[in-house]
């Protein structure tokens, strides 16, 4: 299977041919909300110790910093799980759909992209899943201490 195969299977990259939409006001609102979540989330959720196109599963409101995973042991790993992340990555190509922005969908082409080449294992499987997930600092596999990485 290429990768670029597999890009498309990921992102489901389908294309639908629609007429010209007509947007009311209450559309053009809700759709400036949208993608003010999303430049948030593409301004404050990537490592800054350690800048890829990977992002963060969450980012505190407060602090504006990717959210931490905190062990038994009380280390702090900001969290990028690419399992969680795939509603997230298909949401950026619908923004390019629906605005004419192709930001949105090149984010999520490069993002995809990163993950594949830097984190399958020689076997051909992606390093993602509820016990694994990369720590967007040091960009090394991580996972909960009792589940021994097992994805």
């Amino acid at each position: 299977m290429t990768k670029a195969l597999k890009l498309s299977l990921f992102l489901g990259l389908t294309t639908l041919a629609l007429g010209k939409v007509e947007y009311t006001e209450n559309d053009k609102l809700r759709l400036e909300s949208v993608e003010t979540f999303y430049n948030n989330i593409l301004n404050n959720g990537k490592s800054k110790t350690n800048p890829t196109p990977l992002f963060a599963d969450g980012i505190n409101i407060l602090t504006k910093e990717p959210v931490e995973w905190i062990y038994p042991n009380g280390d702090k790993v900001k969290i990028s799980n690419f399992a969680n992340q795939q509603n997230f990555l298909r949401t950026l190509v619908s923004l390019s759909e629906v605005t004419g922005d192709s930001k949105y969908r090149d984010t999520a082409i490069d993002t995809t992209k990163y993950f594949l080449t830097n984190f399958t294992d020689k076997n051909g499987l992606y390093y993602w899943g509820g016990h694994r997930f990369v720590n967007l600092d040091t960009l090394k596999l991580e996972g909960p201490q009792d589940k021994n990485q097992v994805h």
